[in-house]
């Protein structure tokens, strides 16, 4: 198998499985895991690329520590009241490493309306929302994305929603119905429509297209 040199300050994020471990001659090796699972958690670390190992050079463990050590609590207490914060937590910890990758380099303002953008998107968002998010006015937050993304923060926030359907849809356990929610669609006709515009299939015919390609990857494999 691969071998990974991790030098210090780096991270690894190991996903679940057998890994063997050795200290170099600082003899030292932090290591923090949770347990955690769910319907969409699969397709987004896939998303995020964290289905195989990852390292992080020059890793920033401030905020993760934090949100680690707040998930681990709640997960201690078992209180059936806490999915909610758990639920949030546990993709707001993903969404961080997945950040701190640096596949994007865009300017903090913008960053943080698309990190809020993430962060909600299964509800309704505002323009006023991702102002107060990023700092700065809604002109200024529009000019930075059309600069740096070439839409507009709605047009954008479309984008992020749909190009997430269309992950979840890989996922047949997943409804259409169920997929349009997770993604800020109340209605999944709308859903059907703006996906359809983005993508020129419905959402249907592209988890069919999905899953017979991934059929026929899976056999070329074996």
């Amino acid at each position: 198998g691969k071998r990974y040199l991790i030098s210090r300050n780096d991270a690894a994020i190991i996903p679940f499985g057998y890994r063997k471990l050795a200290t170099g001659p600082s003899g030292y090796c932090f290591k923090r895991a949770i347990g955690l699972q769910g319907l969409a958690l699969k397709v987004i670390m896939k998303a995020f690329h964290f289905d195989s190992l990852y390292i992080i050079r020059s890793f920033d463990r401030t905020k993760f520590n934090v949100l680690f050590d707040r998930l681990s609590l709640l997960l201690r207490a078992r209180d059936p009241e806490s999915i909610a914060e758990i639920s949030l937590l546990s993709y707001s910890l993903l969404l961080d490493l997945n950040t701190l990758q640096g596949h994007i380099s865009m300017p903090d303002p913008l960053m943080a309306a698309r990190r809020f953008m993430e962060q909600h998107l299964s509800r309704k968002i505002t323009i006023d929302e991702l102002s107060t998010a990023s700092g700065c006015s809604a002109k200024t937050l529009e000019a930075l994305f059309r600069k740096y993304t070439s839409f507009t923060p709605l047009a954008f926030l479309k984008k992020l929603r749909i190009d997430y359907s269309k992950i979840l849809l890989e996922n047949e356990d997943i409804r259409v119905k169920e997929a349009a929610r997770m993604c800020g669609y109340a209605n999944q006709l709308y859903f059907s429509n703006d996906f359809r515009m983005r993508v020129g299939v419905s959402p249907k015919i592209f988890r069919e297209r999905s899953l017979r390609h991934n059929l026929k990857a899976g056999a070329s494999s074996c």
